[in-house]
């Protein structure tokens, strides 16, 4: 009688928690700005170019050798791969810019290995003396609960990894 109980109890906790994943986002974000005493034109010419990218990009392990850049059809550079800095060592990532707005919103796509994929845009918003740098990451995180607990916290967990790249990116710009 008492092992049907644990067993019964058991099942119905690991069923809890479960569906109680489900109740969590499916989608996180994390997002933080920066004031860059920097033309806004030069901001914009650092975010676009991407060899600039080992110099600040906080996945990024400094001073590699090993970033190899995609090419299209027209030999244009379309995205960058590199080996990323993760908690378990390393991986390889992926950073494209994916879509161009005027010369202030500039969209993104960011994948690393055995992750669901992350995406993004830069807002740029400034003068000759100086800008203010918008930085906007997004994980659409599907139906893994995992995943969809990552997506609840990612404000507490990724936002220091951001502000660092922005620190890194101000210093690259002034």
């Amino acid at each position: 009688m008492k092992l049907k109980l644990v067993v019964f109890l058991g099942i119905s906790l690991l069923l809890l928690i479960v569906f109680a994943t489900f109740l969590l986002p499916s989608e996180g974000q994390v997002t933080d700005s920066i004031t860059i005493y920097a033309p806004d034109s030069t901001v914009t010419s650092k975010l676009t170019h991407y060899k600039s990218y080992p110099e600040w990009f906080p996945w990024m392990k400094k001073n590699q050798e090993n970033v190899t850049f995609k090419k299209d059809e027209n030999g244009q550079i379309e995205a960058m791969i590199f080996e990323g800095k993760t908690k378990e060592g390393s991986g390889q990532g992926i950073f494209k810019i994916r879509n161009i707005e005027g010369d202030s919103i500039i969209h993104y796509g960011l994948h690393f290995e055995d992750m669901p994929d992350f995406y993004g845009v830069f807002l740029v918003k400034g003068n000759q003396d100086e800008t203010v740098l918008a930085w906007k990451l997004k994980m659409d995180a599907g139906w893994a609960p995992w995943w969809r607990f990552y997506a609840s916290m990612m404000s507490k967990i990724t936002k220091p990894t951001l502000t660092k790249g922005l620190m890194e990116f101000k210093k690259v710009c002034e």
